[in-house]
């Protein structure tokens, strides 16, 4: 009995020795380039997304430009019998749809974020608009704009004026990307919007198709300590793909012959630069002493002029850059290895065989993702773009251009004077490294053409699972080795107890 019982105590002190480390869960923050949306893809139907639409009463004067409630919120499933075209990758898409109603209305997802991280969301679109059934084309002479929008502060109101938006896609007959980057605040949430807008005409079948949904974390910033205001509930706030034309304040002449120009609400450099006929090179050169990437209301810039020991602006771009100057500093442009990509400047010569002036739009790699376009450094065009021009006065939506294979370049053409927005989605598997639309503004009566050139990246493939280093996955095996060892080592010492035990008596 003694002897048995000895046995056994000497068993169990070596499995108390025994090198065998439980298992630590820790939780992890949210991984740099993971997709933090809930079903991204529609593969698990509605799940996670909710509906949103607005209702705007029909106006008086017998025009389309209302709104009404989609009455369709669905999922739409190659497994169903959907169409291959209406899905973009994997078994599902989500279709918002009406009949003759024009409707501006799309889903939404409240996403948990680090509070302060930079986050880019990223979705595709597909529009089909038609008098007739599938598979008849959509009408490209029906106006349709599809955007994607982040409200920073987790407000669950796509019409709040805090929302973030993207620029805006005509995706006809196409699937188009969209993305937009914004700064979660301090509530750690941030609300995904997408949205599809046919405001402003009718047919009978009108459908807008989302697909490949991701939010990722770019950045993880500093924690704010406020969250800003935002627009109270059931706000009329319309969203807007970008900041709307600013009235061209008076620009003051002085005694010493310098222009100079009051800065005003909503104004940023590239668009006070546009608005002088200045490149944002030209108008920081003028004033050395001021950072054109802040600037504060009452600020005053010289535009022109030429006083003593200033430098002199010579003509140069007239379009506007959309994206926020503040978060994306514009690099230094070298002469001798591209331009601007979102800068659009007249030709040095004027075009003179086309009636009016022209906006022509390329697309390119930006492989290096400097938004330069360095074709010296073995940069090339991209095709298959889809380019849409909008009359940014309006907001009525002039045309749209799907681009061929090998062609590297568009110009819309016969354009009177007026500000135009054109909005670009690149190819499929590219991301834009510039906000993917831009303001050009035209003066009445030019003859000029107008270039603009956008960057686009091929995105990364979805990061493979990490392979555990060698080291540790030998770690844990011999871990689990030993213990499955000591176990037996138990189990032998214990039935050995019991045998002698037994035999004693």
């Amino acid at each position: 009995m003694t002897r048995a019982f000895r046995l056994m105590v000497v068993a169990l002190l070596a499995m108390s020795v025994w090198p065998v480390s439980a298992p630590v869960v820790q939780a992890a923050p949210a991984r740099q380039g993971a997709n933090l949306v809930s079903n991204p893809g529609f593969e698990s139907g509605q799940g996670g997304w909710s509906p949103w639409w607005a209702e705007i009463a029909k106006p008086s004067d017998g025009s389309l430009n209302y709104a009404a409630k989609p009455n369709s919120f669905n999922v739409e499933s190659l497994s169903n019998g959907a169409a291959a075209g209406l899905v973009l990758a994997g078994n599902s898409s989500y279709r918002v749809f009406n009949n003759w109603d024009p409707f501006w209305g799309g889903i939404k997802q409240t996403v948990t974020v680090p509070a302060g991280a930079r986050v880019r969301l990223t979705a595709s679109a597909r529009a089909w608009a038609s008098q007739d059934f599938w598979p008849a084309p959509s009408d490209t002479n029906m106006p349709v704009r599809t955007q994607v929008g982040i409200e920073p502060n987790g407000t669950d109101n796509p019409f709040a004026g805090t929302m973030v938006w993207s620029g805006a896609a005509a995706p006809h007959n196409a699937w188009a990307q969209m993305t937009v980057e914004a700064t979660a605040g301090a509530s750690g949430q941030v609300v995904v919007v997408l949205s599809g807008d046919y405001r402003g005409a009718s047919r009978q079948f009108m459908g807008i198709f989302f697909d490949e949904v991701s939010l990722v974390v770019l950045e993880q910033g500093p924690a704010p300590t406020a969250v800003p205001p935002t627009a109270a509930p059931g706000a009329t706030t319309a969203p807007v793909a970008t900041r709307q034309p600013v009235s061209q304040a008076t620009s003051t002449p002085r005694a010493d012959g310098r222009i100079v120009y009051v800065v005003q609400a909503g104004d940023t450099g590239w668009v006070i630069a546009a608005r002088a006929g200045l490149t944002v090179d030209q108008l920081r050169a003028l004033n050395p002493g001021v950072d054109i990437n802040v600037l504060s209301v009452g600020t005053e810039l010289i535009v022109g002029g030429s006083p003593a020991g200033a430098a002199t602006a010579a003509p140069g771009a007239t379009a506007v850059a959309t994206g926020d100057p503040a978060a994306s500093p514009t690099p230094e442009a070298s002469p001798t290895t591209g331009v601007e990509p979102t800068a659009a400047q007249p030709s040095a010569e004027a075009t003179t065989a086309v009636e009016g002036a022209q906006i022509c739009v390329g697309l390119f790699d930006d492989t290096n993702g400097n938004r330069q376009y360095e074709i010296d450094g073995g940069e090339a065009p991209l095709y298959e773009g889809l380019l849409t021009l909008i009359n940014a006065d309006t907001g009525a939506q002039l045309t749209t251009h799907q681009m061929a294979s090998g062609e590297d370049s568009y110009c819309f053409t016969g354009l009177t004077g007026g500000n135009y927005q054109v909005a670009v989605a690149g190819p499929n598997g590219y991301n834009p490294t510039v906000q993917p639309d831009v303001l050009v503004p035209v003066p009445a009566g030019s003859t000029g053409e107008y270039s603009v050139a956008f960057g686009f990246q091929r995105s990364s493939a979805a990061p493979e699972a990490t392979a555990e280093p060698a080291e540790q996955s030998g770690d844990r095996l011999r871990t689990a080795l030993f213990g499955a060892v000591g176990v037996m080592l138990l189990l032998l010492a214990v039935g050995l107890g019991v045998t002698l035990v037994m035999r004693r008596r």
